[in-house]
């Protein structure tokens, strides 16, 4: 693709090598008034005194004196945005200074940069306009820059950190000033070799836009003298290639049970897989997926790619983030939308316009799971947007002549939720962890083990301590723990790790969790945001009002549906309702001394407008969701402890109604999903034990009061439909933190409800209509509950966690209990008649006495379950595990046992009667059993070989 940007210059023109007399001091001084000395009022100001003294030359109008103030201005632009990002690390006594920083050296240091720089031509070539970091100067300029920050408090090897970032950060701001004044310019675009064509205005809004990609890979992360370009390795994954069975085979649940069997995970290097991928010649592969969980690179990937990509200069790339994107509109509408109105762009053009379609062009969509609700469900909205792009791309790639091509990229379910329709299997790359156990390993090409064999952890804290100057030659042992693997394999937890213990305040352990290492961080930024500073009359923010502050930004971002993205506006809103006022202001006031600079370099950074309302992001969805995690423990404490305090006085405390009204203000908008509820049951499991049995306890409570009274409706009203989505969404949190409090009290809560049938039926509000296997958060959190007595025939339980709960003398008849969890729960005396039971786990749970007739159990796990005096007539136990199970008294007439483990099993007493076995082996599986003691029905050959083979099989007491 041919370079023909404006900036290309014809041919070398007198004025080139001409040299300008700048004040180098100067410009270092304006540089520390403006990013070091925070007291002033204006600190750029002391920057822009300075560029309109270079404005001032006499060359003002002349194509050479232009240039020179085009490059230098970019120049000083960029070294003090840089600047201003690392202020941060600068020495803490410096930021309230009202003169200027007089030391010896320093002052030294200021008197040789006119000698040393001056010295140096900036001179200008054509090659100088097309990659800008050729300019010689600009190395010059950088070691100059290094040994500045040096000056203010960086060490050598951060101080080259930033200094390694400046060519990135002065080629965006020659755009940028470039972009800003293009009339002042005029007399450079007559020395060109392009005429002002829309063509040439296009290709240079493209390249602005490049250098865009680059300056964001080399920004600070987490505060850091360096950019991710320098810390991140790249990343592997993996698709699944299945057998041809499986892609004939049209049954679901057929496909979900043989899935296990025949799959192979292929592994690869992501971006050398997606390298191949560009070159692809047919209109079936032109969209590609990408999923990953919380934390594994999926953003950083994408932006680290979307740069090579651009680099190389071969096809147009545009990245779009899906929570920023319009879906009002049609796609190629939404496209030119975002890229018109999104500040980072601003293209005149639209890319996807057939106008345009002479070029390929790679669309990447990060953040599936982000998308904006709009009024709807969210995975109807994401449905619905990857339905429209895949008939998108099969009409602008018809005949197989490519020219778009589509990479979406989300979290796991999303990915999952929404791929259905899409058949070929490397369609779908999944995110491999930086590490993966043995077991992990299972399952990959056996030609590729070396590739997932490699533990990613260890190149990265090479890297890590190079850039910190510490030597690290793998994982530091004191975190190389078992535990600890699920954190530090994900590439931004395993960051957190890194900062965690660099502060050195937690005692890394087996015991230590995610939410511990936030809460340690975000103490980090409080102390380094108040570190050296004295107060009167208490001022300042402690740390119990600051991270609620920082609570309640990102409950405001998640009711608007983005657990990522917030808007000033909301913000304020949330604050009124949660009577909040006094502390945001504080928290504004305190952000004008520097608080906010430090929160953004960490957690959460101003992106743009939407609506004409200034929004925030936080940088990383995994932040936010911790902080509404801890919102909403510390809601379930105060609840608790007002309705004790009710229980205790009738003149203080919470009722029912009152605490449900409260917990709705927070609950109601938005379901949680399971990547929160991880993060509230590490919050929750922090907790003293007997402390969360109160709550727990209060929550059943609430639980049931809801089931017979219903949920109280907010003020203002709100249409039915909003109304009856609030309540559902409210009362299924109940169910997800009492799951979170008994996780770790393993208690059975009473549920009371006065009408048998409401808690099946208030379940079958959660559920909406099925569109696939996957189900709500509540229908894993029906665990540890007493729900003896209570009828759910004919019930929708797919995929259910019943663990460990009591259904005992409860109705199932005809209940879809297919891939559910029932270990060691109670259904005793229950009636689970022709009930879906296929691959349920019922380890250990106890089925004594209850009628199992007609009943499916294909697959079904029952080691050591309980079946005394069960009916299992006409069951299908076919591939069932029976082990270690109590048959004793057992009605088995009929039943179906082919392929059934019975090894240990109890069959005193039992009816085998009709039973169905592989005849072939039906001996050598019943010389597994415990005991066939007063067994009956049993076909007499068989009785007679089994007796001879092993007769204390049929003996009392064995």
């Amino acid at each position: 693709m041919e370079n023909t940007t404006l900036l290309t210059v014809k041919k070398p023109l007198e004025w080139y090598n001409k040299n300008l007399k700048i004040d180098f001091k100067k410009l270092f001084i304006a540089l520390t008034k403006s990013a070091v000395m925070f007291k002033m009022a204006d600190p750029k100001s002391s920057l822009k005194e300075f560029l309109d003294t270079f404005n001032a030359f006499e060359l003002k109008t002349e194509s050479g004196g232009l240039a020179y103030k085009l490059l230098l201005s970019s120049m000083v632009n960029a070294a003090h945005n840089l600047a201003m990002e690392s202020s941060n690390q600068f020495r803490s006594e410096l930021r309230e200074k009202e003169e200027l920083y007089d030391d010896n050296d320093y002052v030294e240091f200021l008197n040789r940069l006119n000698v040393i720089l001056e010295a140096k031509e900036l001179s200008l070539n054509t090659e100088s306009f097309k990659n800008p970091r050729s300019i010689s100067f600009l190395s010059d300029f950088a070691d100059s820059f290094k040994q500045w920050l040096q000056y203010f408090g960086l060490d050598e090897i951060s101080a080259q950190n930033v200094a390694n970032r400046l060519p990135a950060y002065f080629v965006m701001a020659l755009n940028d000033e470039w972009r800003s004044n293009p009339s002042d310019y005029n007399a450079i675009l007559q020395k060109t070799e392009t005429p002002f064509t829309p063509a040439a205005t296009r290709e240079l809004e493209w390249q602005r836009y490049y250098a865009f990609l680059e300056k964001q890979i080399n920004e600070s992360v987490f505060g850091e003298s360096f950019g991710l370009s320098q810390i991140y390795i790249p990343l592997r994954g993996y698709y699944k290639k299945f057998s041809e069975d499986w892609k004939n085979e049209k049954d679901g649940m057929e496909n979900i049970r043989m899935g296990v069997r025949q799959v192979e995970k292929i592994p690869f290097y992501v971006h050398e897989e997606l390298d191949r991928w560009l070159t692809t010649h047919e209109c079936k592969h032109s969209i590609k997926f990408i999923s990953g969980g919380p934390g594994s690179g999926k953003s950083s990937f994408a932006k680290m790619w979307s740069a090579e990509v651009a680099s190389k200069n071969k096809i147009r790339v545009l990245f779009i983030p899906l929570h920023l994107f319009d879906l009002q509109s049609d796609i190629m509408e939404a496209v030119g939308k975002y890229v018109s109105i999104n500040q980072d762009i601003r293209f005149s053009f639209n890319p996807l316009s057939p106008q345009e379609n002479s070029e390929q062009l790679l669309i990447i969509f990060d953040g599936l799971d982000e998308l904006s609700q709009q009024g709807k469900y969210a995975t109807e909205v994401a449905h619905n947007f990857v339905t429209a792009l895949d008939s998108l791309s099969k009409q602008l790639n018809r005949d197989n002549n490519i020219k778009v091509l589509f990479l979406i990229i989300g979290r796991e379910l999303a990915i999952q939720a929404n791929t259905n329709q899409f058949r070929l299997y490397e369609q779908i790359t999944h995110f491999l962890p930086y590490y993966l156990d043995e077991n992990e390993q299972e399952g990959f090409s056996i030609n590729q083990q070396k590739l997932v064999a490699i533990d990613q952890r260890n190149h990265w804290w090479i890297k890590y301590g190079q850039l910190k100057g510490v030597q690290h030659k793998a994982l530091p042992k004191e975190l190389a723990l078992e535990r600890l693997d699920d954190i530090t394999a994900q590439p931004l937890l395993n960051y957190l790790v890194a900062l965690s213990l660099q502060r050195g305040k937690i005692a890394f352990s087996k015991a230590t969790n995610l939410n511990e290492i936030y809460h340690d961080l975000i103490e980090g930024v409080h102390e380094r945001a108040y570190e050296g500073h004295v107060y009167k009359n208490l001022e300042g923010l402690d740390l119990k009002d600051f991270k609620r502050i920082l609570e309640e930004i990102a409950v405001s971002a998640w009711h608007g549906g983005d657990s990522r993205t917030t808007s000033i506006k909301r913000i304020e809103e949330h604050i009124s309702r949660s009577n909040l006022t006094p502390l945001m202001n504080k928290f504004e006031k305190e952000a004008e001394k520097g608080i906010l600079r430090l929160l953004t370099a960490f957690y959460f950074r101003e992106h743009g407008t939407i609506a004409n309302e200034k929004t925030f992001e936080f940088t990383h969805k995994s932040f936010g969701e911790y902080l509404i995690a801890t919102r909403l423990v510390k809601q379930l404490e105060k609840m608790s402890d007002e309705l004790e305090k009710k229980r205790k006085s009738y003149d203080e405390g919470w009722t029912e109604e009152e605490a449900l009204k409260k917990w709705m203000e927070i609950t109601s908008p938005i379901a949680i999903d399971e990547y929160l509820y991880q993060y509230i049951k590490d919050e929750i499991i922090v907790n003293d034990k007997d402390k969360v049995a109160i709550w727990q306890q209060n929550l059943a409570k609430l639980l049931s009061y809801m089931l017979d009274k219903g949920m109280p409706m907010l003020e203002p009203r709100k249409m039915h439909k909003a109304e009856m989505e609030f309540a559902r969404n409210s009362s299924e949190s109940l169910l997800v933190l009492h799951a979170a409090c008994a996780d770790l009290t393993e208690k059975i809560s009473e549920i009371m409800p006065l009408i048998e049938e409401s808690f099946g039926a208030w379940m079958s509000t959660l559920q909406p209509q099925r569109t696939g296997h996957s189900n709500v958060m509540g229908y894993s959190c029906v665990s540890f509950l007493n729900l003896s007595g209570l009828v759910f025939d004919m019930k929708d339980f797919y995929g259910a966690n019943f663990h460990k709960s009591n259904l005992s003398a409860s109705s199932f008849p005809y209940v879809c209990f297919i891939n559910a969890n029932l270990s060691s729960a109670d259904f005793s005396r229950t009636d689970m008649s022709s009930a879906y039971l296929n691959s349920v786990d019922l380890t250990g749970t106890d089925l004594s006495s209850a009628d199992l007739t007609d009943t499916d159990l294909t697959d079904a796990n029952l080691t050591d379950a309980n079946l005394i005096n069960t009916s299992l007539a006409n069951a299908n136990l076919t591939d069932a595990n029976l082990t270690n199970v109590n048959l004793t008294n057992t009605d088995l007439t009929n039943a179906d046992l082919t392929n059934a483990d019975l090894t240990n099993a109890d069959l005193t007493n039992a009816d085998l009667t009709g039973i169905k076995f592989n005849r072939e082996n039906i001996v050598i599986n019943l010389l597994k059993v415990k005991s066939l003691y007063n067994c009956g029905g049993l076909n007499m050959k068989i009785e007679q070989e089994l007796r001879k083979l092993k007769p204390e099989l049929f003996e009392e007491n064995f």
